[in-house]
Formats: structure tokens, sequence, C-alpha cells
């Protein structure tokens, strides 16, 4: 599974819930997306924002960052069931 999340201005998480539950808890990676003109995508990278993908579960994940987003901030994310 794959997709697109948003994490609002102000807030510093947002949470996901696949449209599925996984048989097992899958692997998830996420990574900022950055959107719109030279300036806007140079302005989020002088951000530093670093991210983490937490709290996975069967259902859904959440993906944090350090400090409050400064503008809304996309994010694209796959996960991906590893059979143990």
């Amino acid at each position: 599974t794959a997709g697109t999340a948003v994490i609002k201005d102000g807030e510093n998480k947002v949470t996901i819930l696949f449209e599925n539950d996984y048989d097992e808890v899958p692997l998830v990676n996420a990574t900022i997306v950055a959107e719109g003109t030279a300036s806007q995508k140079q302005a989020l990278l002088n951000q530093n924002y670093s991210l983490a993908v937490t709290e996975v579960t069967k259902g859904g994940f959440t993906i944090i960052i350090n400090k409050e987003a400064a503008s809304d901030i996309s994010f694209s994310w796959i996960a991906i069931q590893v059979k143990k």
C-alpha cells in the first residue's frame, strides 16, 4: 500500500489509517515531498525538519516531525508486509 499525507500548518503529526488491516505489522517508510515554486521548496528545506514513523500497527501509523509545521507539509509513504 502507498499513499500521501499532510501535516497541517501548526501541527507536528498526522495519523494514517490503512483501507484494510494487514495480517502482520508492516514495514513503513515515509518521506517529505517538496512542492511549489523553487523558493517554496528551499523554504521547506531551510526548516530542517526531521521525521519519524511511529505507532505502526496492522491498521495504520503516525508520522511525527521535530517541531510544529511552519506551513502544510506533504508526505509520501509506502507500507509493505514482510512475512516472518
